[in-house]
């Protein structure tokens, strides 16, 4: 099941929680969905003010658009936020396993024994 191709951010950021469940990094998918639930009407809004502009320009109101620029830094923020924590879990996960791992035995140069 791939990303769904919306412009709608409860969905996309629905579909994430759901990604990140299966997963099994519970504590990141609540709280994904919990911020979706707590700005659920801002992010709504940021929607319909997409779909707004893109099919039916008209003029917008200066409220709108700093309503939808504050969710839209909300998001970009908790987006952000994410990226770097996992990225350094990453990191770290790599630097632990190669820490566990046994370093591969080198090939022994056999001695001569021979004497010339």
């Amino acid at each position: 099941m791939g990303i769904p191709r919306v412009h709608d951010l409860r969905k996309l950021l629905t579909k994430l929680a759901h990604l990140l469940e299966n997963q099994n990094l519970i504590e990141d998918a609540n709280y994904i969905r919990e911020f979706v639930k707590k700005n659920r009407e801002p992010l709504h809004h940021l929607y319909k003010q997409y779909r707004g502009a893109r099919y039916h320009p008209e003029a917008r109101s200066r409220e709108d658009a700093h309503q939808s620029l504050k969710i839209a830094q909300k998001v970009y923020n908790l987006v952000e936020k994410f990226i770097k924590n996992h990225k350094n879990q990453q990191k770290y996960r790599v630097l632990a396993t190669a820490n566990t791992r046994k370093k591969p035995e080198s090939p022994r140069k056999e001695r001569s024994t021979s004497m010339k």
